[in-house]
């Protein structure tokens, strides 16, 4: 049985970590999703270099993906027979989800507060909206349930565990990050507000999901206030990335981060999506201010040649926080599914050094248990 495992870990990793993958999603029909009133504006250096010249989009800071696909394919080979490794140590905590749900309705922070739920998945609390990052609560990342990457912790909450949602954004389309059971259900729940990157949303109407609001980068849409929550204006924002859901639709939706921001009172939270170092982190600073809070990937950065042109590593997640001047660092995409050849616990321990070696200090660089929670 042994060598069927292996097999199905080698599809399913073809699947999550490779341009090369084999799962085709259903062409069937794009059911009409309700129509949702936002009104779309451009940031007045609004542009689509990104745009790809033949349809899609494209890397614009590496147009020809470097790797051989020789040497990118033996890479993917192999993955599936090294992923028995030590997960031990994976730090996590268990929320006190009562007081969680009493704080959002009668303690709101100050200025952000933010629970870490593992992998990109980020509970947000700011201007007095709960914000849901590329929300995965499935057992695998994987288009199917019974091989793919597993998840190594519990999970510290359930959806029906969520305080009631007013806003998921999704980064882009890969499994690990757009996880359509979980995003039904939130839909199902809470109904709240779907923001995505171009081509995203058909995939989320497919699926029965309405209120979705789709934009490319610099692109932006205001949140009204609504009962104690505030007024909200959404960038989407450049990220180094790219997409797929099956072998045929390599680049067909565009990969995006996302800014939140509270004019009146000059406050912002990142969130960055998937993506490698690139000027774009200096760019979002230049063009739309300083964040409060950023929420940066620190993992899935091993082997380099294979994954430096859409996967940070920690120094460069660091420099990155340097780049955008936050406040505070919230590091991601780490201890959560094994995707790639650093050691499971190296993303923490080398953000940290890498933050030591700078001289930052501990009170701004948090990286937290699975579960944890930062608030200011």
């Amino acid at each position: 049985m042994k060598w069927k495992t292996c097999l199905a870990r080698l599809v399913i990793s073809f699947t999550i970590c490779s341009p090369y993958v084999l799962f085709a999603e259903s062409e069937a029909k794009k059911k009409a999703a309700v129509s949702f009133e936002a009104s779309v504006k451009n940031r007045a250096w609004y542009k689509t270099t990104h745009h790809a010249p033949d349809g899609g989009f494209q890397n614009i800071w590496t147009p020809k993906y470097e790797a051989s696909g020789l040497r990118a394919f033996g890479w993917i080979a192999i993955r599936p027979f090294t992923m028995w490794r030590d997960y031990s140590g994976i730090p996590q905590v268990k929320p006190d989800l009562a007081r969680l749900k009493a704080d959002v309705q009668k303690n709101p922070p100050r200025r952000f507060r933010a629970h870490w739920i593992g992998q990109a998945t980020a509970l947000i609390e700011f201007q007095n909206k709960v914000i849901l990052t590329d929300p995965i609560f499935a057992p695998r990342a994987s288009p199917v349930g019974f091989a793919g990457p597993p998840r190594l912790v519990e999970l510290p909450m359930k959806i029906t565990d969520l305080p009631p949602v007013d806003v998921v954004a999704i980064s882009h389309s890969h499994y690990d990050h757009l996880d359509l059971e979980s995003l039904v259900e939130i839909h199902r729940l809470y109904h709240p507000v779907f923001v995505v990157p171009l081509g995203v949303k058909a995939i989320l109407a497919e699926a029965g999901i309405t209120g979705v609001i789709e934009l490319d980068w610099y692109q932006y849409v205001d949140l009204p206030a609504s009962g104690t929550a505030q007024s909200m204006r959404i960038h989407c924002t450049p990220a180094r990335h790219f997409s797929n859901r099956s072998l045929a639709d390599r680049n067909e939706t565009l990969w995006a981060g996302w800014m939140f921001e509270a004019p009146e009172k000059n406050e912002r939270v990142f969130f960055a999506g998937d993506t490698g170092y690139s000027p774009h982190f200096a760019e979002i600073k230049a063009r739309l201010g300083v964040p409060t809070l950023a929420i940066l990937p620190i993992g899935a950065y091993l082997p380099r040649w294979f994954m430096r042109e859409v996967h940070v590593d920690p120094e460069e997640a660091i420099q990155a926080f340097l780049d955008l001047g936050a406040e505070h660092f919230l590091a991601m995409h780490w201890g959560t599914f094994d995707l790639a050849d650093e050691a499971i616990l190296d993303p923490m321990h080398n953000t940290r050094a890498a933050a030591e070696r700078l001289g930052l200090p501990a009170d701004r660089v948090h990286i937290l248990p699975i579960g944890g929670q930062v608030a200011d």
